[in-house]
């Protein structure tokens, strides 16, 4: 069935036909993302990378990403992640230009490569930069678009929605605020502990390990 419907998203997708691609859609993702954010991300797809000329489908075990370290137990349920429902708060002063909710959470080792990002949150900030916080929990995400926030904000719950195969928060930053288009940017933290120094005005790099001060 899931091949079925996937066949039948590519060829409308492939014939930019936005609106058929979005009656594919269940009612809550249409509520999550609705249609002129659904043809507007679609058509920029189509603009960045062209036809949908192969699928293909993979089976993810759970467990496969972790380990052992990120969940109490045996990892199969959401509710057995550490992060699974921590808040998330807004790590400056900003604009809430964009907030995406009502994506389902997925069970641990499945992923929804539709809506990759999920439950969404998209921050806009004096400088123009645009904050990137993706995989909320369903129904957790507390603003809404165009609220001014504030640094340390609450803005939702962890989650595990969208192209995720665990609870998890996605942060990044980009020059733009849709990401099909955007350029990534540096993120640069005021003072944080870094493999136990203090650093200030530091980008973390890739093994390091990261601390509050």
């Amino acid at each position: 069935m899931y091949k079925t419907v996937a066949d039948r998203f590519d060829y409308l997708y492939n014939s930019e036909k936005y609106d058929s691609d979005f009656a594919l859609f269940s009612n809550e993702m249409k509520t999550a993302l609705p249609i002129d954010k659904t043809k507007d991300f679609l058509s920029g797809l189509k603009t960045q990378v062209g036809n949908i000329s192969k699928m293909q489908f993979v089976k993810y075990e759970n467990g496969t990403y972790a380990k052992g370290n990120s969940y109490r137990t045996d990892g199969t349920t959401n509710e057995d992640y550490y992060a699974f429902g921590k808040e998330l708060i807004a790590p400056c002063d900003g604009e809430v230009v964009l907030a995406v909710d009502g994506v389902k959470d997925n069970k641990p080792g499945e992923m929804n490569p539709v809506w990759v990002p999920g439950n969404t949150v998209i921050i806009r900030t004096a400088n123009n930069e645009y904050l990137f916080l993706a995989h909320f929990k369903q129904h957790s995400i507390l603003v809404k678009e165009g609220q001014k926030v504030n640094k340390g904000t609450i803005l939702g719950q962890c989650g595990n929605s969208g192209n995720s195969s665990e609870p998890h928060l996605h942060f990044h930053l980009q020059n733009v605020e849709n990401m099909i288009v955007a350029t990534g940017i540096k993120c640069y933290f005021d003072t944080l502990l870094v493999n136990g120094q203090s650093k200030t005005d530091y980008f973390p790099v890739k093994t390091e390990k990261l601390s509050r001060q």
